[in-house]
């Protein structure tokens, strides 16, 4: 609270809402521990992730998406440049504005409000093994995004949330070499 000069107030709000979603556990007397990667548990996020990241086409606020075309390309822009001079801090912002980007352009504030909380329950799992696999995370996030603007440049809203779809599926898989205990 310190640190960021605020009163301890918010700092309990937030770690109770990382702990309603399993990502802290608070134990009375001991602290605040970060929680291990539970793989089904994961996998159940990333089964519905699947699934609520194909109902964004039909959620596409059809007048944000003329101006994410830009936006996008921004992104593609940085992606190329990562592949001349890796660097994995920039690869998770690029990640996590590849993310906002696809957020805002739903319209439904239920589904955005799901969509955004999934990827924040799996996004910490993938982080562990981004530098492992690297140069296949960044080819997935560049292919993704190139299929973003061009759905984008045609106005074909629900293949945005195909091509998200595809990358979360991508996504998984990789993970499954990781954390699978079978």
């Amino acid at each position: 609270a310190e640190e960021f000069g605020v009163s301890r107030t918010p700092i309990r709000q937030i770690l109770q809402m990382l702990e309603s979603e399993r990502l802290v556990e608070i134990r009375d007397g001991v602290g605040t521990i970060v929680t291990g990667v539970d793989f089904r548990r994961l996998r159940g996020v990333y089964d519905l992730r699947l699934r609520i990241t194909e109902l964004i086409g039909d959620s596409i606020d059809r007048y944000r998406a003329r101006d994410a075309l830009s936006e996008v390309t921004g992104l593609i822009e940085r992606a190329e440049a990562l592949k001349v001079r890796p660097d994995i801090r920039s690869y998770w912002v690029l990640e996590s504005d590849r993310h906002r980007l696809i957020n805002s352009l739903i319209a439904n504030e239920p589904l955005r409000e799901i969509h955004d909380s999934l990827y924040m329950q799996t996004s910490r799992a993938w982080y562990d093994i981004s530098e492992s696999v690297w140069p296949e995370a960044l080819e997935a996030l560049f292919a993704e995004l190139v299929e973003l603007r061009r759905a984008l440049d045609v106005g074909d809203l629900p293949s945005i949330g195909f091509a998200s779809r595809n990358y979360v599926a991508y996504s998984m898989t990789r993970l499954s070499r990781y954390f699978d205990p079978t």
